[in-house]
């Protein structure tokens, strides 16, 4: 008899999960900030997919979001606080490869059920499972040069491997948004459904590559180091790049511009602390 974990939740309700048929769907579930991810609900999930991982009643892993997006990708608002800039530096750089190392080493079949539109980080994530299932409303953007941080979530090394490097250019430099189906034709997918089939269509999935006893292809074609290598480079990057003061101040207008009082006030704090802080 399957196991029906009890749901799991933030205080927010940012992350759920439940068993089914020896499937596992961790559900976003923080649609009012289109399921973008502080801290904390990396740390949730991440504690979901650990429990998943020891679980013998599951035997893959569906992510999918709550509402109209898949997910914003990292809350940088809500998550970053005055501080020495090696300070933060240490820890964006520990804490960014810790995240996507987790996807990485998760040992069972991982899906990306994508509801919506997928921005940062959600892309990226998604693009370490081991097949998109997409529904016909989602888009992918991965605008690196905009937020003033270089790739990550592998995409440096992944996005070439998979979409060849002429489409991994229009992701990674030009930041161009792809809707669906010219993911599909991309690579990025392997399937786009209508939005009322999405999950339906991932269960589907994933039973089958269960009964085919399949694998993580990147494991099997012994990718793992490689890629976890590409993370630990990327994650000193992403370090150096969120301590500089263009990143503070690309993030400062942004909040501005959406009406965010709070980090607005956060990054300019930090714009006018640097050059004191940094001597620390």
């Amino acid at each position: 008899m399957i196991r029906r974990p009890p749901r799991s939740t933030l205080s927010s309700s940012s992350a759920a999960s439940d068993v089914y048929k020896r499937q596992a769907v961790i559900q976003f579930q923080r649609p009012a900030k289109l399921n973008s991810f502080r801290e904390q609900d990396t740390n949730e999930l991440n504690r979901i997919l650990s429990e998943c991982s020891s679980n013998p009643d599951v035997r893959a892993v569906i992510l999918t979001g709550q509402g109209k997006y898949y997910s914003a990708g990292a809350d940088f608002a809500s998550s970053v606080k005055p501080q020495r800039p090696s300070t933060l530096r240490k820890h964006v750089t520990e804490f960014n490869q810790e995240t996507f190392d987790a996807y990485l080493t998760f040992p069972k079949p991982l899906f990306a059920a994508v509801n919506g539109p997928a921005i940062g980080m959600a892309v990226t994530t998604a693009s370490l499972t081991d097949f998109v299932i997409a529904s016909n409303t989602a888009t992918f953007h991965t605008p690196f040069v905009a937020l003033g941080i270089p790739a990550e979530g592998c995409s440096s090394f992944n996005f070439e491997r998979i979409l060849g490097a002429a489409n991994a250019e229009r992701m990674i430099v030009k930041g161009e948004k792809i809707d669906a189906n010219t993911a599909l034709e991309m690579g990025l997918v392997g399937k786009v459904v209508p939005d009322s089939e999405l999950l339906a269509t991932a269960k589907q999935v994933a039973m089958e590559w269960i009964s085919a006893g399949r694998g993580r292809p990147y494991v099997e074609a012994g990718l793992l180091t490689k890629l976890r290598e590409v993370n630990k480079q990327e994650s000193i990057a992403l370090g150096k790049a969120v301590t500089d003061v263009k990143f503070f101040r690309i993030q400062m207008a942004k909040c501005t511009a959406r009406g965010d009082r709070t980090g607005a006030w956060v990054f300019w704090t930090l714009v006018m602390l640097n050059p004191l802080l940094s001597r620390l």
